[in-house]
């Protein structure tokens, strides 16, 4: 008989111990819910980004194409010829200028971080 408030005692214990566990388990469950649509909104974020960079990349690749057209014209062409002068020195300030522009312009003008 001595042995029946202790069994009663034990199993109280277990009850009450396994019922709370179930209840923080849920709770942290519940909680954890927001992180998928947050994570989801990351992924669309970078998507976002890597889409504007590689747009970016795009333009500065075609410039680049364009000065070494020029690039591939004969130096005595440029030179001696006053309009291809003035376009060799556009090229190297005022295009040059573009390029940095593009490079270093703010990805996150839309927000996404």
């Amino acid at each position: 008989m001595a042995s029946f408030p202790i069994l009663l005692l034990a199993s109280f214990i277990v009850t009450f111990t396994t019922t709370w566990v179930n209840a923080e388990l849920f709770t942290a469950q519940v909680e954890l819910e927001p992180l998928h649509d947050a994570q989801q909104s990351i992924i669309d974020a970078l998507n976002e980004f890597v889409r504007s960079e590689e747009k970016k990349l795009d333009d500065i690749r075609s410039r680049v194409d364009r000065y070494l057209d020029r690039m591939r014209k004969s130096q005595s062409d440029l030179i001696s010829n006053p309009i291809n002068a003035f376009l060799l020195v556009k090229g190297l300030t005022v295009d040059l200028d573009d390029v940095i522009g593009i490079a270093g312009s703010e990805t996150n003008k839309l927000g996404l971080f």
